[in-house]
């Protein structure tokens, strides 16, 4: 198997759990790599939610599949805003 056909079998088969937080509290998404990485542009980009990765803020333009992949928490809250 070719090393393209093995990471896109990687990409559709690894599931990926993103945390969606609100003043109403949290859910919980597990999809596809791919998928996943299209919920959080969606939810940052209409939502306008804030992607933390590991913790670390993330603009949601600049991630790609291996930042989904090697991710160990992925949230999504809604912007801070100080006062």
């Amino acid at each position: 198997m070719s090393e393209q056909l093995s990471n896109f079998k990687k990409e559709l088969e690894t599931k990926v759990t993103i945390k969606v937080v609100s003043s109403r509290g949290h859910d919980e998404y597990e999809d596809s790599a791919t998928m996943a990485l299209d919920r959080i542009k969606t939810e940052c980009d209409t939502n306008g939610k804030w992607a933390y990765i590991n913790g670390v803020q993330k603009n949601p333009s600049d991630l790609g599949i291996e930042d989904i992949l090697e991710a160990e928490d992925i949230t999504l809250t809604n912007a801070l805003v100080g006062g």
